[in-house]
């Protein structure tokens, strides 16, 4: 799912990035047994903006500004950015 991300940020593709975040709510549901993930991904999405911690890991991992996209993407998906 991550490497979906950056193969949208790269791309710039809108259509991806969705996927992407619907996958990562998908499995959210699972790994937690809920029936929404909107609050959780949407929490992830606060500790990305902060770019501290899990944001400096995912961009060490999959490259600078990742964390960034990420956040947003997933606030643009839930209509909260």
């Amino acid at each position: 799912i991550y490497r979906q991300f950056v193969q949208a940020k790269e791309s710039n593709n809108t259509a991806l990035a969705t996927d992407a975040v619907k996958k990562l709510a998908d499995n959210y549901k699972v790994m937690f047994h809920l029936d929404n993930a909107r609050n959780i991904l949407l929490d992830l999405a606060k500790e990305y903006a902060k770019e501290e911690g899990l944001a400096t890991a995912t961009d060490t991992q999959y490259g600078e500004g990742v964390s960034a996209f990420i956040a947003n993407t997933i606030q643009n998906y839930y209509g909260t950015k």
